[in-house]
């Protein structure tokens, strides 16, 4: 898997591929477990090497709390 965030500061999002899978590959799963995370659309000054076109893109939020992220980390893995 790579992050795909640019940029000094990191916040509550996160932008990302999982190697070798397409990015509703990677949601959809997420999804099935009640993660709420959607595919993007890249621009083409955004475009990584590879060949993708899309990324997921997933955020935490106030009424998440540390179990809810470990989920989320362990369905990504999994």
């Amino acid at each position: 898997m790579a992050v795909y965030d640019q940029g000094v500061e990191q916040r509550g999002s996160v932008s990302f591929f999982k190697d070798g899978e397409a990015a509703a590959r990677t949601r959809d799963p997420l999804h099935a477990v009640q993660i709420n995370a959607h595919e993007a659309g890249l621009g083409r000054i955004d475009l990584p090497g590879g060949g993708a076109d899309a990324f997921v893109r997933a955020s935490r939020h106030c009424y998440n709390d540390g179990s809810d992220v470990e989920r989320f980390v362990r369905s990504v893995a999994g």
